[in-house]
């Protein structure tokens, strides 16, 4: 019977040191504060956010690489890091994939994949010849390169390397794998492609994963649940539909889902913005003020994503379009508010409005959500990502 829980982490917690040339007054940087995370049988984690939120050192800890200054490490039910010991990386049967793929340039493909299996850790039952070229040949088959076993790696395109190097990982039939920024040094097209490969290879493959990535739509794609960070905070954990359309956090909406923010006040059972009324529900309240309920509340930031907003011409209006970009399937509109507020907007091909042109704002989502105001710190970390 197979673990149903794969991986837990409990209040992971990692600091540096930073000395000064003095040697004194010496202090710490927080790196990961207080990550606690379950990963079960077959889940593929994103772990998703802007450079330096820590997400790269959490893959590390799982994997071995760094030690943690507080917390626990489990994989299948083994402890395999904690405050005070730590399991050596080769022995916590985990397969690691890098962006930079990390192939032998002198080993052929099949070579490649076969080193592992060769040399495996002591505690593993050793492989004949004949059991090591079965299992390169069900990998290769998995993802999809039957025919390269004799090739090189200078002789393979991007994302034929990192079919291998994932080929590489799974052969010896890990608990885990963990991916670091996999498809970063891919061009688009085949970045496109291949992350929804990696999807099928690791689900046909029974693998439980963890990857990690900056690219929201990456995150969407690939994974069952995604676990969204922040100057080494877990902001949210939930399925990507969770993550996208109830996001927890102001920075959870801006980072995920690229909204648009609009102060608004409250007036009854309506919400009063400079492009309108509308009437919100206590449910669509993204969270809970210190020292009262939110329905309480006077004023507050409405969430408005692109895709909810309807623009409609009408020389009346005060609102103006002052940008048009053709992307192909949609077009993506700048909007300037009498106040000057800028809000970003897409529609369909149907709906080709010029620059220039006057607009009234609707939306299709009758019910949006609504954020406390941030403070000055928090729209200054927010800005820093956009």
């Amino acid at each position: 019977m197979k673990q149903s829980v794969i991986l837990q982490l409990k209040n992971i917690t990692k600091t540096y040191t930073n000395r000064q040339t003095s040697g004194l007054n010496n202090f710490n940087t927080v790196v990961l504060d207080n990550i606690s995370l379950t990963l079960e049988h077959g889940e593929l984690l994103g772990l998703l956010g802007p450079s330096g939120c820590g997400k790269t050192t959490l893959l590390r800890i799982i994997a071995g690489f760094e030690p943690i200054s507080q917390g626990t490490v489990e994989i299948a039910g083994k402890v395999v890091c904690n405050n005070y010991d730590s399991l050596a990386a080769e022995k916590r049967n985990t397969g690691m994939v890098f962006q930079d793929y990390a192939l032998f340039p002198h080993l052929t493909v099949k070579e490649n994949i076969a080193f592992g299996l060769k040399n495996q850790h002591k505690n593993q039952k050793k492989l004949s010849n004949h059991q090591i070229k079965q299992r390169v040949g069900e990998v290769l088959e998995l993802v999809g390169l039957i025919g390269l076993e004799k090739r090189y790696p200078h002789q393979l395109s991007g994302g034929q390397q990192q079919r291998i190097s994932l080929a590489r990982a799974l052969a010896p039939q890990p608990t885990l794998i963990l991916l670091d920024e996999p498809l970063s040094n891919l061009d688009v097209q085949v970045r496109h492609r291949l992350r929804s490969e990696i999807r099928s290879i690791l689900k046909a493959a029974g693998t439980s994963a963890i990857f990690v990535t900056h690219d929201r739509e990456e995150a969407l794609a690939i994974s069952d649940k995604i676990a969204v960070m922040r100057n080494g905070k877990l902001e949210q954990v939930g399925t990507p539909e969770e993550i996208y359309l109830n996001p927890a956090s102001r920075f959870v909406a801006e980072f995920v889902t690229q909204a648009n923010f609009l102060p608004a006040s409250r007036e009854n059972q309506f919400w009063v913005t400079e492009i309108g009324k509308v009437e919100i529900s206590k449910t669509n309240y993204a969270q809970k003020s210190n020292s009262r309920e939110n329905a309480l509340d006077e004023h507050g930031d409405m969430m408005l994503r692109q895709e909810d907003i309807i623009l409609v011409p009408d020389l009346s209006s005060a609102i103006v379009i002052r940008e048009r970009q053709f992307l192909g399937r949609e077009y993506h509109y700048c909007v300037e508010t009498a106040s000057g507020k800028r809000l970003h907007a897409r529609s369909n091909l149907n709906n080709a409005i010029t620059i220039g042109t006057k607009v009234n704002l609707s939306l299709a989502n009758s019910s949006p959500r609504i954020f406390p105001v941030s403070s000055l710190a928090e729209k200054e970390s927010l800005a820093a990502i956009s």
